[in-house]
């Protein structure tokens, strides 16, 4: 005799193109052995857990891919992920490639970081700022389901729409070199970050 419960459609919290450069910068200048885990959160998509249990075995800068295999209970069991050519070079920067890419706290240590940086970071925010920027830069849905450990009904309800093509090819775009160059939008446009 009660009413179901609705739980509001959660907002996705992103982070823009300039942010995202600054603090890639910010670690590889500071505090470069959270930089790989900073990377796979934000160009792999990688859940908390699963950057936390990646290890560089399952990392090939060659083939620029690598396997995820730790897992959140309930996700898709083991997938290979795409690795961009800035994602690549900025692994490459990384001295210590062997055993696991960071330790358990990582993603907290950043989060502390940025904020201390005044960067406001929304909850998962690299995770989907990697998803929507991914779907903005290539319209492949199904492809980014796969790469993210999501269904692609999740995807097409929460992250279409949320940044243009130019932003999200500019995301996957900074690399080592570009980090400082100004993001141009077309009129009307504006960067988020």
């Amino acid at each position: 005799m009660t009413e179901r419960a609705h739980e509001p459609v959660p907002e996705i919290g992103i982070v823009g193109v300039a942010t995202w450069r600054t603090l890639l910068e910010h670690f590889r200048a500071n505090d470069a052995k959270l930089l790989p885990a900073l990377v796979l959160a934000g160009f792999c998509g990688m859940r908390r857990a699963e950057i936390h249990g990646q290890t560089w075995e399952d990392i090939s800068l060659e083939r620029k891919n690598l396997r995820v295999t730790a897992v959140k209970r309930g996700t898709p069991a083991r997938r290979m992920v795409p690795l961009c050519d800035a994602a690549v070079e900025w692994l490459m920067l990384c001295k210590d490639r062997k055993g696991s890419v960071c330790d358990g706290l990582a993603m907290d240590a950043i989060r502390k970081a940025a904020i201390e940086k005044k960067h406001k970071l929304p909850d998962n925010c690299f995770r989907h700022s990697y998803i929507s920027h991914a779907v903005a830069a290539t319209g492949d849905i199904p492809r980014v389901s796969l790469n993210a450990g999501n269904s692609p009904k999740e995807i097409n309800r929460h992250y279409r729409e949320l940044v243009s093509e130019e932003e999200g090819k500019a995301w996957f775009e900074s690399a080592p070199g570009a980090v400082g160059e100004i993001i141009r939008m077309p009129k009307g446009g504006a960067a988020t970050g």
